[in-house]
């Protein structure tokens, strides 16, 4: 065998070689790209479940707090921080409902 002959085989193998890895590459980049959309879903997801808990212990904690004020009957004295209070409340129940029809 003349050297020209290897050559030109050892040419075909490394080409061939080079296309197989080509493929694989291609292969496991789009691989991780559906993986990163899944991923990207489920972070989605839990960012709307943590808003959904920080918006009711924010109701909760200013109804607790409206509930003790009158309890006490300091709403009578001090009228315009319950108004304040309860136009916050209606405010984070209006931006829960809009987070639930997200």
């Amino acid at each position: 065998m003349n050297w020209t002959k290897i050559s030109i085989i050892v040419g075909c193998v490394v080409g061939f070689c080079s296309l197989i890895g080509i493929c694989f590459t291609v292969d496991s980049y789009y691989a991780h790209a559906e993986e990163v959309r899944k991923l990207e879903t489920k972070v989605e997801l839990t960012n709307k479940r943590l808003e959904q808990k920080i918006l009711n212990d924010e109701l909760r904690y200013l109804t607790n707090e409206l509930w003790d004020l009158e309890a006490k009957g300091i709403d009578k004295t001090n009228p315009t921080r319950v108004k304040k209070m309860k136009y916050q409340i209606k405010e984070l129940e209006e931006e829960k409902e809009q987070l639930k029809s997200k």
